[in-house]
């Protein structure tokens, strides 16, 4: 004979002393009201004597040694989990038929196992990215998610930065970006956090002139104490901090800033360094003036010039005289810091402009 004990310790005999007719479903009593705990079994035992004995009253339930608080408290769970519901008459309860009941229970708990498999989804994707983030920062790279991941690391390392920092600007989305910044801030001096000022040099893809207020970003900078210099083409984007720490700029490759990532780990950090060595010794400088005075003619001429025309040949062709495309060559060559034509087509080479 199945007994039940409440919490209490009361001892619960169903009426008629045998649950033959429910068997199964009482053993299974924590599978259908998916609570997991002994209030299940006395619930479910007492939907079964609702069940036995139409109009099930309150004070039946009190003759088979329940406590007032715990048989009010089951007549509200019950009613709550649609197993009974009022009688006609008053004071009564009726069973709500089993077909209803019970296929109403295991429909709010298929709900429940379709809730919970949709959460194991998202926490599993959740787990997976938590441990790739934890390993790779373990092995000092850290992958970035998104362009304002990407712009939050950036600032992070320059206001942190103590001596020095380095730039290789391609014309990236997040270079884009950060050309339409107020050029007032680009003008600020870059200041370490003890208030010492910073060392600033950037290599310029020289395609990023191009970019909307391009040249005035490049002279609002270079007016801050910015180093700079030009070089075409650059393959990525990345800020270097006292040879430390490296954020790489992959926008180029994907403009959300998915797989950018900052670079602690010392060997990649030197490497990284390097190459933005290599491209500061390649690349060349060029003044404000030059930057801000440069325009179509001057780039078709130094074209001519990387081409070996002569100057009466670029003259005719410019249509201006000889003597004004001497002049203006040897303002070109003195701006790009060369002494022969050879040299000065070397330079518009590499600034993307033949």
């Amino acid at each position: 004979m199945k007994r039940l004990r409440d919490p209490a310790g009361t001892t619960l005999t169903p009426p008629g002393g045998d649950v033959q007719p429910f068997p199964e479903l009482f053993d299974r009593a924590d599978q259908f009201l998916g609570l997991g705990s002994e209030l299940d079994g006395r619930l479910l035992f007492l939907y079964q004597y609702a069940v036995r004995n139409p109009a099930m009253t309150r004070a039946q339930l009190l003759q088979e040694g329940l406590t007032e608080e715990v048989v009010d408290l089951d007549l509200t769970e019950l009613q709550d989990h649609g197993l009974i519901k009022p009688g006609d008459d008053p004071g009564t309860w009726e069973a709500v038929p089993p077909d209803v009941a019970l296929t109403s229970v295991a429909g709010r708990l298929e709900r429940r196992a379709s809730d919970a498999r949709a959460l194991a989804y998202e926490l599993s994707l959740t787990y997976q990215q938590a441990r790739a983030t934890y390993a790779s920062d373990r092995h000092g790279i850290r992958s970035l998610g998104s362009l304002a991941e990407l712009d939050n690391a950036v600032h992070d390392v320059v206001t942190n930065a103590e001596r020095e920092l380095r730039s290789v600007r391609n014309p990236s989305p997040r270079t884009s970006l950060c050309f339409r910044t107020d050029l007032d801030a680009h003008r600020r001096r870059l200041l370490s956090p003890d208030g010492h000022p910073l060392r600033s040099r950037c290599v310029y893809d020289a395609r990023a002139l191009a970019l909307p207020t391009g040249e005035a970003v490049v002279l609002a900078r270079a007016q801050a104490g910015e180093e700079a210099r030009f070089l075409t083409p650059l393959p990525l984007s990345m800020t270097i901090a006292d040879d430390e720490i490296v954020v790489l700029d992959l926008t180029s490759y994907d403009s959300s800033g998915v797989g950018s990532m900052v670079i602690t780990e010392r060997r990649l950090v030197t490497a990284l360094s390097g190459i933005a060595d290599t491209y500061w010794q390649l690349a060349s400088p060029m003044s404000g003036p030059a930057i801000h005075e440069l325009d179509s003619r001057h780039i078709k001429i130094v074209q001519l010039l990387a081409a070996g025309a002569t100057d009466a040949a670029i003259a005719d062709r410019m249509g201006i005289s000889q003597r004004t495309v001497e002049r203006r060559v040897r303002g070109l060559m003195e701006q790009l810091g060369v002494t022969t034509r050879f040299q000065a087509g070397v330079q518009a080479a590499r600034r993307g402009w033949l």
